[in-house]
């Protein structure tokens, strides 16, 4: 997985959420999980490559 191989190159913190126990949260992210959410707000929906993940968490 691209963010296992990351997660191996760098070090933070992953919380996994399963948004299937949220209504609300299903509905936002539903058709674009995984979804990545920076301590900054921002947010990586899939489809995303390695580049663009390792750029999201570097930034």
């Amino acid at each position: 997985m691209v963010l296992a191989q990351q997660s191996m190159a760098g070090a933070f913190a992953v919380e996994q959420v399963d948004v299937s126990d949220s209504d609300a949260l299903f509905e936002r992210y539903g058709v674009h999980i995984p979804v990545l959410q920076h301590p900054d707000d921002r947010e990586l929906s899939w489809p995303f490559s390695s580049v663009q993940l390792r750029v999201f968490l570097l930034s």
